[in-house]
């Protein structure tokens, strides 16, 4: 994931599967312990003897090694997973209640792209730095020719195809060009009872993308804090 860091607090945007993360938190704690003795096997949250910290080892003190030790430390990658950050950190670094964050905040959204949603953030925030779909992406239509990369009709659509057999049709191992096709009728029954617009099913739809006059809140917050261009977690509309 490559981020583009606007500033703190943090906003991390995902789409397919969309998340913001605004943080601005204090986890409230003193300097904590490294070891989990109290722990159950954690998978891989767990470190090197298995085990995950959990509260009563967060609250053990720990003597914090000063800059050039930590520093050494992790260049050599002797930290193991599950130290606690007094552990890793030397005392340049604010951790615990020294930590200028007071709260996490997480809007969780799902199937639309970092293009359809953000593909024009660049442009609203006078930015050359935040990568996103050129302005002529187009995908091949059903019927021949090419559907490009449009400004949405519709400030709602139709859910665009996330399946199994849709994903791996979108992303047709890796030319992104299935999305208009796997999308072209998909979901046709959830239109509303009485909508007679035949863009809500149509395959062009994964190719809507929206900007600030549509979607100004959230084109704010992007452009307040800290954005993922490169966050890929599943299908959603094209183009990535």
């Amino acid at each position: 994931m490559r981020r583009s860091t606007l500033s703190l607090p943090l906003v991390l945007a995902a789409f397919g599967i969309a998340a913001f993360a605004s943080c601005s938190s204090s986890n409230g704690g003193g300097s904590s312990s490294s070891s989990g003795s109290d722990a159950s096997a954690g998978g891989d949250d767990a470190g090197d003897d298995g085990q995950v910290p959990t509260p009563p080892a967060w609250d053990q003190p720990v003597t914090r090694p000063d800059d050039p030790t930590a520093n050494a430390g992790r260049a050599a990658c002797q930290y193991k997973r599950g130290d606690m950050p007094a552990a890793t950190l030397g005392p340049s670094f604010p951790i615990d209640s020294d930590m200028p964050i007071d709260n996490i905040v997480v809007v969780m959204m799902e199937n639309h792209s970092f293009d359809s949603y953000f593909g024009h953030l660049g442009k609203y925030a006078n930015r050359t730095d935040i990568e996103s779909a050129p302005d002529t992406s187009t995908n091949p239509g059903v019927e021949g020719g090419t559907v490009p990369w449009q400004h949405a009709p519709h400030l709602c659509s139709l859910d665009t195809n996330h399946e199994w057999a849709g994903t791996h049709q979108e992303i047709d191992d890796g030319a992104m060009d299935g999305f208009v096709k796997a999308n072209e009728g998909w979901d046709v029954s959830a239109i509303p009872a009485g909508s007679t617009d035949p863009a809500l099913a149509s395959g062009a739809r994964a190719m809507w993308w929206y900007d600030e006059t549509d979607i100004p809140f959230y084109y704010q917050l992007a452009s307040t804090y800290a954005l993922a261009d490169h966050y890929h977690v599943g299908p959603g509309t094209a183009p990535w």
